[in-house]
C-alpha cells in the first residue's frame, strides 16, 4: 500500500516518512487492533530506504489535527461549556473501530496522548443495555468493548440487535442490506427514518 502510494519503486521516495496507524505504538512497531498487520519502523526503513520512519497512533494525529481547526469548522455540542485553551480535550472518531486520544494542557501547550480506550469493557447501566451485552457476548464471547457498539461495525451489531427484538423484517429491507455494504446501507436507511426496528 505504501509503496503504491509513493508511486512504485522508480521515484526516489521521501528521506522522512511519519505514518498515522490505527495501531498502538510499542518499542517503534505497531501491531493493529482490527487488521492482521504488523509495522516496524526499522523494516519500513529497509524496506524503502528512509533514513527515519516514525509510526503514530492515528487519533494522535487527528488530535493534532483538531488543534488546528477554525472556529467555522467546529460544531458546539454543548453551548454553555465553550471550549478554551488550557483545558484537557477529548478526541473521539467512531470508524473502522472506535478510537480515541486525549489531548492535555501541560500549562503551555497541549500533549495528544493515544488511548485504546475503544476496547474498555462494554459496562451497561440499564435493563436494555444488558440485553444489548448478552447478544454482543453470544457473537463475541472472548470480549465485548465499547467498540462493539460505536463504530462502523457497531452500527450493523446494534441493527441486527433491535431487529432481532422486533416483527419480522420487511422484504424491501432485507434486499437493501444485502446490496454492496451492509453498514453503510444501514447508516443510510436510519439516516433516511426508512426503516428503525423499535427497542
Amino acid at each position: 500500500a505504501l509503496e503504491r502510494f509513493l508511486g512504485g519503486a522508480s521515484v526516489p521516495y521521501p528521506s522522512v516518512a511519519v505514518l498515522a496507524v490505527a495501531a498502538p505504538i510499542q518499542h517503534r512497531a505497531a501491531t493493529f487492533t482490527n487488521l492482521p498487520w504488523v509495522l516496524d519502523e526499522h523494516a519500513l526503513c529497509r524496506r524503502f530506504g528512509f533514513r527515519r520512519a516514525t509510526l503514530i497512533n492515528d487519533l494522535v494525529a487527528a488530535a493534532h489535527g483538531c488543534l488546528a481547526l477554525r472556529p467555522s469548522a467546529l460544531d458546539v455540542l454543548t453551548p454553555t461549556a465553550p471550549v478554551h485553551r488550557g483545558q484537557n480535550l477529548a478526541v473521539i472518531a467512531a470508524g473502522t473501530g472506535l478510537g480515541q486520544a486525549r489531548l492535555i494542557w501541560t500549562g503551555k501547550h497541549h500533549l495528544a496522548l493515544g488511548t485504546e480506550g475503544g476496547h474498555r469493557d462494554f459496562a451497561p447501566r440499564n435493563a436494555l443495555e444488558v440485553d444489548l451485552w448478552r447478544f454482543l457476548d453470544e457473537r463475541f464471547p472472548a470480549h465485548v468493548s465499547y467498540e462493539r457498539v460505536l463504530s462502523g461495525a457497531g452500527l450493523g451489531m446494534l441493527y441486527d440487535f433491535f431487529a432481532s427484538r422486533a416483527e419480522a423484517e420487511p422484504a424491501a429491507i432485507t434486499a437493501r442490506l444485502a446490496e454492496g455494504d451492509r453498514r453503510a446501507a444501514v447508516a443510510e436507511l436510519g439516516l433516511a427514518r426508512a426503516h428503525g426496528p423499535a427497542a
